[in-house]
């Protein structure tokens, strides 16, 4: 008997090797890509316009009434708040929030004049069924809202 020859193990093709590296490169920038929208969307909820619009949120009546309490901050607050050296500053965020009895987005717009944040519209859009409702939030100085920390992540 003849002892057989051990055949030599297969080469890997330049193909798949050039498959699987763009595989990894594909799986490595999702995963960039998700930590930073979380870092973005945690500075955003940190912002003290955030705090000042998510207080006007949680404290009016009918917001209340359309989602339940508690009112809570969900994942991805998107938007931008912008602050200068001299003390000024505008924001301008987009926060999607939940209740017990449904969810909503809020949109809070504030400026910063003199190192001091004064929000200037905050709003709160219901999706239900085939209908939205939008309410405004009155921000008279009777409304001044007490900041509370956003439940939820």
């Amino acid at each position: 008997m003849e002892p057989q020859a051990e055949l030599p193990p297969p080469k890997a093709s330049p193909l798949k090797l050039a498959c699987l590296a763009c595989l990894g490169l594909l799986l490595v920038g999702c995963l960039v890509c998700v930590a930073s929208g979380w870092g973005l969307s945690s500075a955003n909820r940190k912002s003290t316009p955030y705090k000042l619009g998510f207080a006007f949120v949680t404290q009016n009546a009918e917001v209340q009434a359309a989602l339940g309490e508690p009112i809570e901050a969900t994942f991805l607050t998107s938007g931008n708040v912008i602050e200068t050296l001299d003390g000024e500053g505008f924001a301008i965020l987009i926060a999607p929030i939940r209740g017990p009895k449904g969810r909503g987005v809020a949109t809070i717009r504030a400026t910063r004049t003199q190192g001091q944040w004064t929000v200037d519209e905050v709003s709160v859009s219901l999706g239900q069924g085939d209908q939205n409702r939008l309410i405004k939030l009155p921000l008279g100085a009777s409304a001044t809202p007490t900041p509370a920390s956003p439940a939820g992540r």
